[in-house]
């Protein structure tokens, strides 16, 4: 993917200062976009932005000024068929990484990097980069059932993402409530766990399993299963995410659903083509990894080049 010089320099835009290593991590993170597009062209998988990139191809024609990673959709089939391709279409070196249930990582690096051929590659990014893939389920019209698969699956997915998460001084606590969890799963749904295997895999592996279980019963609506427990509003027409059209996205293009504005209200409210700095997580997201990069600096006896530091204009 080319860019050109100029790219690179930091600008304002829409009041916002965009810092030239930033525009670093987004051509980096819009090369791994490349291959993502690549495989699912490939293979016939449908795709789409998804949370602040969606609303900053409709509003921004490219990222939010003030955001800093990648977000993507894929209905539960595109999704299952893409993690399968990805295992062994991926270039070497990256690797799919499973965040929480229902969320991939599509990894460029599982670390940090100054070596010419990977700054050439990313554009002079040295950071580990990923752009996230969350994954669209039905919902059950029967609303006792919706209920009730939407709880089993909150359930499983809360034990796997926090199994090993814990402070020290809660330790016993912990246990016994995550052990009383299993019970009760088991229970449920007749899984037996192997506890001479990391839990939080297994667990992980049966939450997906809940969430994909009701994928082709004809359901006319589809969610993310995670917020439809915090919200039951959380639901978008299924062919509201069926059609994609491309538009510009920086330098390049990105497929939307063609009926965007049902999922950016359901997301941001009806006046989501006003701007509003709104951060969910500290940006930029990797400043551990700058730290990373200043450690290998210093092992060398060498000062941070400024392309690297993020104060640099």
């Amino acid at each position: 993917m080319k860019f050109s010089e100029t790219y690179f320099q930091g600008e304002e835009r829409a009041g916002f200062y965009v810092r030239p290593l930033m525009k670093r991590v987004w051509a980096a993170q819009l090369e791994i976009l490349k291959e993502i597009d690549r495989i699912c062209k490939k293979y016939k998988l449908k795709y789409f932005a998804y949370g602040g990139t969606l609303l900053g191809a409709v509003r921004h024609q490219g990222y939010i000024p003030w955001d800093d990673d990648m977000d993507l959709g894929m209905l539960r089939g595109d999704y299952e068929e893409f993690r399968h391709y990805a295992e062994t279409e991926l270039p070497d070196g990256w690797f799919v990484l499973g965040t929480q249930p229902t969320i991939i990582r599509i990894m460029n690096s599982d670390r940090v990097r100054v070596d010419q051929e990977f700054l050439d590659r990313f554009h002079g990014c040295p950071f580990m980069m990923g752009v996230d893939i969350f994954c669209w389920d039905s919902v059950l019209q029967d609303k006792r059932e919706e209920e009730a698969a939407v709880n089993l699956f909150w359930s499983i997915a809360y034990l796997a993402v926090y199994w090993d998460q814990f402070d020290e001084a809660e330790r016993l606590t912990w246990e016994k409530a995550r052990e009383a969890g299993v019970s009760s799963i088991e229970n449920i749904t007749g899984f037996r766990f192997n506890r001479n295997y990391p839990m939080g895999e297994q667990l992980a592996y049966l939450a997906e399993k809940v969430a994909a279980s009701c994928w082709d019963s004809g359901c006319r609506e589809v969610t993310r299963p995670f917020i439809l427990h915090e919200r039951s509003d959380y639901r978008i027409s299924r062919p509201c995410l069926e059609k994609i059209i491309e538009v510009p996205y920086e330098n390049t293009s990105i497929p939307i659903p063609e009926q965007y504005d049902p999922l950016l209200q359901l997301d941001y409210g009806p006046d989501y083509m006003k701007p509003v700095r709104d951060y969910f997580h500290s940006y930029p997201f990797f400043r551990n990894q700058m730290e990373m990069l200043q450690d290998i600096f210093e092992k060398r006896g060498e000062s941070l080049p400024d392309c690297f530091r993020w104060e640099s204009v």
